[in-house]
């Protein structure tokens, strides 16, 4: 995770810390009548269909504006009175709002490469483990490469799904514990044994840390403050786009629709790429399937 984050993990950090299986969530924040920026609400957005979404935030946006724009062409024509001033303040609001959506993107979508990353290492720790297994004697091997074989198993089926909700699973933490289990009873008697064993303790334990790591993005979101500059910055946007009246109705409808639509769609990319376990855009479990397949063959 990069210092510089824009995410709230505070209390999320805690609940790391303990093998990261605490519930914690951010509290939501009340943005006027009706608006609710909370963890809960963002995974229950993700739940939808991406096609859904987009056809909302994006179509429903660029449609609305039209129609905004439209009625006020007919209730509210343009004067003809000089706009230096209200486009000199929509320049300056649109340039600050641009950066902030450019940077907030980049920034999600480095956290997003960062959990698929840390995936993909958690998958190579299992396939290490499995292979220093067979150095071990005939019960603690058949034991530590049964629950290898069961922890990856657990986090396919069990586990993924409720990372999808912010959650974990019980049944990945016990198969964890029982590999910590089986370390802590292998007795080294050799000089090669106690080197396998100190591998065996750090292999154990980078998996611990990757679980732990994996488990902290499926639950770290934007801060709602975050989001409440992202809503209302795009809201403030297309309205001075809607108020700056040019004399060509048609056209600005038309303008402030893209508009609209290409704020709506940097929304959307926003919330899926902040949640990289949930929705449509989410971190697949494929790297620990494929070591899984594989454990047999090695």
């Amino acid at each position: 995770m990069a210092d510089g984050s824009l995410r709230s993990r505070g209390i999320l950090l805690v609940g790391c810390l303990a093998q990261a299986d605490g519930g914690a969530h951010a509290a939501g924040v009340v943005l006027g009548p009706g608006v609710l920026l909370s963890p809960d609400m963002q995974f229950y957005l993700l739940s939808f269909p991406l096609w859904l979404l987009f056809a909302v935030m994006v179509l429903g946006s660029a449609l609305l504006t039209a129609c905004a724009s439209c009625l006020l062409g007919r209730y509210l024509p343009a004067t003809g009175g000089d706009n230096a001033l209200g486009l000199a303040i929509f320049q300056t609001v649109g340039a600050i709002f641009g950066i902030t959506l450019a940077f907030t993107i980049s920034e999600v979508y480095t956290e997003f490469e960062a959990a698929q990353s840390n995936v993909s290492q958690e998958s190579n720790v299992l396939g290490t483990l499995y292979r220093l297994a067979i150095e071990l004697p005939a019960p603690q091997r058949d034991e530590l490469q049964a629950g290898l074989h069961t922890y990856a198993q657990r986090v396919v089926d069990s586990e993924w799904p409720a990372m999808a909700h912010g959650d974990h699973s019980l049944l990945a933490r016990a198969a964890l514990d029982r590999l910590w289990q089986v370390q802590r009873e292998f007795q080294p008697s050799t000089p090669p044994q106690q080197t396998l064993e100190v591998r065996l303790y750090e292999q154990v334990r980078a998996l611990t840390e990757h679980r732990r790591n994996r488990l902290l993005d499926s639950r770290s979101q934007l801060a709602p403050l975050m989001w409440a500059l992202l809503l209302g910055g795009g809201f403030v946007t297309v309205a001075f786009a809607l108020l700056l009246r040019s004399g060509h109705a048609r056209s600005q409808a038309l303008m402030s629709a893209t508009l609209a639509a290409v704020i709506g769609f940097g929304l959307l990319l926003v919330m899926a790429l902040d949640c990289p376990f949930s929705g449509g855009m989410h971190v697949p479990p494929d790297a620990i399937a494929d070591t899984l397949a594989l454990m047999p063959r090695l």
